[in-house]
């Protein structure tokens, strides 16, 4: 796992130009900030420093940031949301690391300690979240997947059973439901594949 260092960081001015970028192992780039930090006391390299190091979880950097940006602006906090938005354990953590922080941070919103353990939601929220997420509202919205990630999706069901309650419950959530032509007609392309690989592995 590889990561793109600024030679000179963004918070002290540096640009995103191939010549301030260098490309490091995520212990070389954890030290490098450790070294920013030592040097110029910036607390920017020291957030940076601690998440790529593994010493504090994805949830502690969320926190120091919010700390960050009460006082040095709006900015900062935005630029340290861009720079986490999307990121995965391992581009944060680095492979060594990752799989420690998933089981810290499973642990820590497991039974009890999840912060919605026996709470439903009302339906006045549910109705709401609904809107919040609906149409171009979604930031989903107008984004095809990929043809990896709807492999990967299809991988991650297959095999999978669903129980009866949860038959009933599909089955009533389509109750009365019409299908546009053109999506009966990708259902039967479907299904067409679905036979044509039971014929082939059968």
């Amino acid at each position: 796992m590889k990561h793109r260092h600024h030679k000179i960081p963004r918070h002290m001015g540096g640009s995103d130009t191939s010549t301030n970028i260098e490309v490091l192992t995520v212990e070389d780039h954890a030290e490098k900030h450790r070294l920013l930090y030592e040097r110029y006391g910036f607390l920017e390299d020291k957030i940076a420093w601690l998440g790529l190091s593994g010493q504090v979880s994805k949830k502690e950097i969320i926190s120091m940031v919010l700390r960050l940006a009460g006082q040095k602006g709006k900015g900062t906090l935005i630029a340290w949301q861009d720079r986490l938005r999307g990121s995965t354990y391992e581009e944060i953590y680095g492979i060594t690391k990752a799989q420690q922080q998933k089981n810290i941070r499973s642990i820590r919103f497991t039974g009890a300690n999840n912060p919605q353990y026996n709470k439903k939601h009302t339906d006045e929220w549910r109705k709401k979240h609904s809107e919040q997420m609906s149409g171009s509202n979604h930031p989903l919205y107008g984004k095809p997947l990929s043809e990896e990630t709807k492999r990967k999706i299809s991988e991650s069901e297959r095999g999978k059973t669903l129980s009866q309650e949860q038959k009933n419950l599909l089955r009533l959530i389509h109750t009365g439901r019409k299908n546009k032509p053109e999506t009966i007609e990708k259902m039967r392309i479907k299904a067409r594949e679905r036979e044509a690989r039971k014929r082939r592995n059968g």
